[in-house]
């Protein structure tokens, strides 16, 4: 295609130099060369326009590509909904129909063509409030992992009372929930879903404070049925922590907590040491390579020994403890 152009404009000159010779000739002649020279650049412009129809008015450098092509523009629409997400746990609907409208603008975008159909499924995504497929095509867009604190929600509340909470979403895996209640009597705290299906994560009575897990089998809408005489705080995250243990390892604790530890695959042995006068019991998440919440010991009072578990999957698991005396973990 250059050379054709090449050829072209060269003939064009010549064409152009021809006519001014002919002008010198003769002076009573009409100035050929300025009719030459114009029709020279009217055929260069339809050459060049023809050729390369992207040239000129529709060529973009790699900068402008960045700073208005779709796709990064979506992507930052993408990145706020996650932030959001994350921090606010609900988007309120008129800023998730604006983002929608915006990407789904991006998505018909002239420099970025080849990923029309991915953004349009990424405003759906969107539009439905769909976090864990918008993280999905983010990824696929961006072709990077999300930065850990836009993959999991967190939401707090606070209250005094039987309560109910609104309606807040939770991702599929597991979700950890921290307490506290500074009532005496019985407090209760059942995680429920749209589908009214619920679950008993906490159960107790008189002041506490702890932590447990809920395993999430889909995404949902949930509440926080708590029953209480006194105030209470429930804070809820689906983020592993940076502290996360690497087995084999050993920790202790005092009283209900939640231990994170990456585990290889195989079979995998639990030592267990308790110092506490009631219930005793410690529980391994399904999300990662097991079937089914496992219960790795249920003891009374003073204990020491182990358990042994086959691990599917190398993967991050939770370790929920509850007891009421200072414990001990050794994970082999």
């Amino acid at each position: 295609m250059i050379i054709i152009s090449i050829l072209i404009l060269l003939l064009c000159f010549f064409f152009t130099i021809t006519a001014w010779r002919i002008h010198k000739k003769s002076t009573n002649s009409p100035k050929w060369y300025i009719i030459a020279a114009s029709i020279t650049g009217v055929i260069w412009l339809l050459t060049v326009d023809i050729l390369f129809p992207n040239s000129g008015r529709e060529s973009v450098s790699y900068k402008d590509i960045q700073n208005t092509g779709g796709k990064y523009k979506a992507l930052a629409e993408a990145k706020e909904y996650m932030k959001q997400a994350t921090v606010e746990g609900v988007i309120a609907p008129g800023d998730i129909e604006r983002m929608a409208a915006r990407i789904t603008e991006y998505a018909n975008n002239k420099y970025e063509p080849e990923n029309k159909d991915i953004l349009l499924t990424l405003a759906e995504s969107i539009a439905a409030d769909d976090y864990e497929q918008v993280k999905q095509l983010y990824q696929e867009l961006d072709g990077k992992p999300i930065l850990e604190q836009y993959l999991a929600r967190s939401v707090h509340f606070e209250a005094k009372g039987n309560q109910i909470t609104d309606p807040f979403p939770l991702n599929y895996g597991m979700v950890a929930i921290d307490a506290t209640h500074a009532g005496n009597g019985s407090f209760q705290v059942n995680l429920t879903n749209e589908n009214g299906e619920s679950a008993r994560i906490f159960d107790k009575t008189g002041e506490y404070s702890g932590k447990s897990f809920a395993h999430i089998p889909t995404n949902a809408q949930f509440t926080l049925d708590v029953i209480s005489d006194g105030a209470w705080t429930l804070h809820t995250t689906q983020k592993i922590p940076e502290d996360t243990l690497r087995a084999p390892a050993k920790t202790k604790g005092k009283g209900d907590n939640v231990v994170f530890v990456y585990i290889k695959s195989g079979t995998t042995t639990f030592t267990f040491k308790h110092k506490g006068d009631s219930h005793f019991t410690a529980y391994i998440n399904k999300t990662v390579g097991l079937d089914s919440n496992t219960k790795l010991i249920d003891e009374t009072g003073t204990y020491s020994g182990s358990t042994s578990l086959n691990i599917t999957t190398d993967g991050v698991y939770a370790i929920a403890v509850q007891a009421d005396g200072a414990w001990s973990v050794d994970i082999r």
